[in-house]
C-alpha cells in the first residue's frame, strides 16, 4: 500500500507541513498512532470496571503480547532464508533462555559450595531478584526503543534527518518517556520491591531529580527548534508531531499514578503490541505474501492470511498461561522469560534500516517522495 502525502507550499501558508505515512493516513493513525486508545481502555477496564487483575493479564498475553512475540519469530525462525543467512544471531541468541534458570538455582548452588563467605550468599540469595529487575528495566527500554524506531521512520519518510533535528527529537522522546518511569521505580511500593538493592531515599531523589530536569531542557530546547523551523518555513514532520504527541502522554497517565506494576505493564504495553502487529503484518505481507515458490518456507503460508496469522499468534501465546497460574516457580517463571529476552534482543537486530535495502523495500522506505 502506498504511503500517504500531503504537502503545503510554503510560499502559500505561515506553516509548511509534509505528511508522509508509513502505510497510509488511515492505517497509521488507527495502529500507530490511535493504538494508545487501546491502554487507555485496559486502563478504564481495571480502574471503572474493576476487571480483576488476572483477567486483564491473560487478556493482554494471549490476544496482544504472546502474538507480538510470535511476530518476531516469523521474521527470524519461520524464515528459512533468515535461518540460513543468520545462523549464529538466532541460534546464539537462544543461550538467552538459559539465563532465568540458572538465577533460579544459584541460591542451592551456592549455599551447598560456600556457606561461610557472606558475600556470595548475598549475591546468590538475590540473584533472581536481580534478574527480575534487569529484564523488566530492558522490557522498558524495548518499548521506548520501538518509538523511538516510529519516530525515525517517520523522519525517513517526511525528510526530516537533519542531523540537529535528529538529536533533538532523540533526547525529546527519551527524556520525556523516562522521567515518568524512573519516578514510578522510586515511588510505587511495589516497584520499589522490585530493586534488588532499595536505593537510599538521597540516591532515589537525585536520580529523579536529574531525569526531571534533563526532560525540562529537552522538552524546551525542542520546543524552541520547532519555533525556529516554523519562522523559516522549514517543513515540519506532522506524523512524527502526531505519534509523539499520543505516546508521551500515555506513559505519563499511565506511569504517574500507583498502579502495581503487574498491572501497569499490560496497561502500558498493549499500545506498543498493536503497532508492532500491524508494522509486522505490513513487513510480511510486503516480503512473504507472493512467495508462492516456498523461497522462504513456513512464513509464506502464514502471511497470506491476516487471520491465519494471528490465531497461530494465539495458539504460540499459550506458552506464558502456566507463568500466569504458577508464578511462584522461580524456575518456570524465568525460563519462560526467555521468550521475551530472545524478542528483545532480535528486535534490536533485524530492524536496522540503514544499510539494509531488503527491508527498506519491505516496509516500502526505498520510494519516498522529497517534500
Amino acid at each position: 500500500m502506498a504511503s500517504s502525502q500531503a504537502i503545503v507550499n510554503p510560499a502559500s501558508a505561515a506553516v509548511a507541513v509534509c505528511a508522509n505515512w508509513i502505510i497510509s493516513f488511515g492505517d497509521d493513525a488507527l495502529w500507530f498512532v490511535g493504538s494508545v486508545a487501546a491502554s487507555y481502555a485496559f486502563l478504564l477496564l481495571y480502574r471503572l470496571l474493576g476487571v480483576p487483575a488476572l483477567g486483564l493479564i491473560i487478556i493482554w498475553v494471549m490476544l496482544f503480547d504472546g502474538p507480538h512475540i510470535f511476530g518476531t519469530f516469523t521474521r527470524t525462525y519461520l524464515d528459512r532464508e533468515m535461518r540460513a543467512r543468520h545462523a549464529w544471531l538466532l541460534y546464539g541468541s537462544l543461550v538467552l533462555f538459559v539465563i532465568g534458570p540458572l538465577c533460579a538455582v544459584l541460591p542451592s548452588v551456592v549455599t551447598s559450595w560456600t556457606p561461610r563467605r557472606p558475600l556470595l550468599l548475598f549475591v546468590s540469595a538475590n540473584s533472581f531478584v536481580t534478574f527480575i529487575f534487569v529484564a523488566s528495566m530492558w522490557a522498558y527500554y524495548h518499548i521506548v526503543k520501538q518509538h523511538y524506531g516510529f519516530m525515525m521512520l517517520y523522519k525517513k519518510k517526511n525528510d526530516d534527518l537533519l542531523p540537529a533535528d535528529n538529536k533533538i527529537d532523540r533526547w525529546l522522546l527519551w527524556a520525556t518517556l523516562m522521567y515518568p518511569f524512573v519516578r514510578y521505580m522510586l515511588r510505587v511500593p511495589d516497584a520499589r520491591d522490585m530493586w534488588p538493592v532499595s536505593p537510599t531515599n538521597w540516591i532515589a531523589e537525585s536520580l529523579e531529580t536529574i531525569a526531571l530536569v534533563v526532560m525540562v531542557l529537552a522538552v524546551a530546547v525542542f520546543g524552541v527548534r520547532t519555533v525556529m523551523n516554523v519562522v523559516r518555513h522549514r517543513t515540519l514532520d506532522l506524523p512524527k508531531l502526531l505519534f509523539l504527541a499520543a505516546v508521551i502522554p500515555m506513559h505519563w497517565i499511565v506511569l504517574m499514578g500507583s498502579l502495581p506494576p503487574r498491572v501497569m505493564v499490560p496497561i502500558l504495553t498493549v499500545s506498543h503490541n498493536i503497532q508492532y502487529h500491524r508494522l509486522i503484518w505490513f513487513h510480511n505481507r510486503n516480503k512473504y505474501a507472493d512467495d508462492r515458490s516456498g523461497r522462504y518456507g513456513v512464513v509464506s503460508r502464514i502471511s497470506r492470511s491476516a487471520l491465519a496469522y494471528y490465531l497461530v499468534g494465539i495458539l504460540f501465546a499459550a506458552y506464558r498461561l502456566p507463568n500466569a497460574f504458577y508464578g511462584d516457580s522461580d524456575l518456570l517463571v524465568g525460563l519462560l522469560w526467555g521468550f521475551s529476552l530472545v524478542h528483545y534482543y532480535l528486535d534490536g537486530k533485524i530492524w536496522r534500516v540503514r544499510n539494509n535495502p531488503e527491508l527498506m523495500t519491505s516496509l516500502r522506505l526505498s520510494r519516498v517522495p522529497a517534500p
